[in-house]
């Protein structure tokens, strides 16, 4: 109880802080984050990645020095590992499918002599590996309203082999083996929007550089705003379509601004860098709107290991499940962002001979962030779940995890970051009448390099 009222505190406080700041938007509406329109995107890509090594190792003893002993080792490996995206997405429809598929061999082979009597030996080991991870969200809206529905689905399934076998000194033999997988369906209905409005964002500050360069007097006209925006949200597809992307998105850029007169020909390399920066400095992403729905869940797990022939065990869940969830982010300046949310879900496991007959979880959220500068991100956050196993034996876990982070960027791919998080734990098994509590706390300091930009997705 103690640690929801905190949350709720915590959830006061950083509103009211937050509604204090002003909009820092100028004579621009506020409501420019809610009009924006997710442009229409279509993308697919195929990756491929594989790898094959061979390593071979041979050691002797040299004559004189003992027993003629002599050990000869090969290690073949090799792996392929293909991945999929689709994405199709405007502002009343949205379709992911991400399919990442691996394959793995490891074959060993040894021949030991040990210089005494006997032929020699040989031992091999042959170890394979194989995973696939499926996950899809369809999302449809009724027409240009806000009600929806959606249907999702996660799948991942891994299996791993071992064999072992020897001859003659060494007449071994083995086998061990695993199989895990998890096949998860929903199918749900739900109202409102949650839009990625990051890229109003940058047009925003975008038309704010303008006028810093004299390029422009009063305010971009509305329809200038959202299309600028919806070029800034496509910025990262171009390189996806083009072979010099920044080419074409500037010049879709220089077209929208065209309507209002506003031309970037002829500016000086100080000017066009100051510009051009706009896309990369926002730091973490935006979102925009309220949505809650309720959904029905199909999820089914089944984990099976053989330690050696004959010597195995297996688990199983069946679960169908109801969910209602909501979720509301706002943006309460061009800098700072709030959101929360709250889920709450159960059901029984169909699964006869399982112990965990029933399952039933609550979680909520609440989050802070604030950008500093574009180069200092604070946030604040905490996180509450609850969960209950078999309701009649009364077991639970319950967590909350309290934390608070600062990231200052070096440089668009370097930060150096900091945070601390306060981690409360209190469990219950249900399988034996044993209730654990744990308290941690945890500060860290590192760094961070980014292969592209420094950019905070959640």
């Amino acid at each position: 109880m103690k640690r929801i009222v905190a949350l709720a505190i915590l959830f006061t406080s950083t509103y009211q802080v937050a509604y204090s700041q002003s909009y820092g938007l100028g004579n621009t509406n506020p409501e420019v984050f809610s009009r924006f329109k997710i442009p229409k995107t279509e993308l697919s890509s195929l990756w491929l990645n594989t790898h094959l090594n061979y390593n071979s190792e041979n050691d002797a003893v040299l004559p004189g020095n003992g027993p003629n002993a002599s050990e000869f080792t090969s290690v073949l490996e090799a792996d392929l590992s293909p991945q999929y995206l689709l994405l199709e997405e405007s502002d009343n429809r949205y379709l992911s499918l991400n399919v990442i598929a691996s394959g793995n061999t490891n074959q060993q082979y040894k021949q030991i002599d040990d210089g005494n009597f006997g032929a020699p030996g040989n031992l091999s080991q042959s170890i394979n590996s194989l995973s696939f991870t499926l996950n899809g969200t369809y999302r449809d809206y009724d027409g240009s309203g806000n009600m929806f529905w959606s249907v999702n689905t996660y799948s991942i399934f891994n299996m791993s082999a071992n064999y072992g076998n020897g001859s003659a000194n060494y007449p071994t033999a083995s086998y061990s083996g695993a199989k895990f997988q998890n096949y998860n369906f929903g199918l749900g209905i739900g109202v409102g929007k949650m839009r990625n409005v990051t890229a109003v964002v940058s047009a925003v500050r975008f038309q704010q550089r303008l006028k810093q360069l004299n390029l422009l007097k009063g305010d971009l006209s509305e329809s200038t705003i959202e299309d600028l925006a919806q070029q800034f949200y496509r910025e990262g597809y171009y390189g996806d379509v083009y072979v010099r992307p920044d080419k074409y998105f500037w010049q879709n850029v220089q077209n929208a601004l065209a309507r209002d007169g506003v031309s970037l020909a002829g500016l000086n390399q100080y000017s066009d860098s100051y510009l051009r920066e706009v896309p990369n400095e926002l730091r973490f992403m935006r979102r925009e709107g309220a949505v809650a729905g309720v959904q029905l869940q199909v999820d089914y797990s089944n984990q099976f290991q053989t330690i050696s022939p004959g010597v195995w065990n297996m688990a199983e869940a069946l679960y169908t499940m109801g969910n209602a969830y909501a979720q509301y982010s706002h943006q309460l300046n061009l800098n700072s962002q709030l959101a929360f949310g709250i889920s709450l879900s159960g059901g029984p496991n169909i699964v006869k001979d399982s112990q965990m007959r029933q399952q039933y979880t609550g979680s909520a959220n609440v989050a802070y962030d604030y950008e500093l500068t574009d180069r200092i991100v604070l946030a604040a956050y905490d996180d509450f779940g609850l969960l209950f196993i078999n309701m009649a034996d009364k077991a639970r876990s319950l967590s909350d995890n309290l934390g608070a982070s600062i990231n200052y960027f070096v440089e668009d791919h370097i930060s150096l970051s900091a945070s601390y998080s306060w981690d409360y734990f209190d469990n219950e098994n249900y399988m034996a009448p044993v209730r654990g509590e744990t308290i941690d706390n945890s500060l860290n300091v590192g760094v961070t390099y980014y292969i592209n930009r420094g950019f905070i997705y959640e």
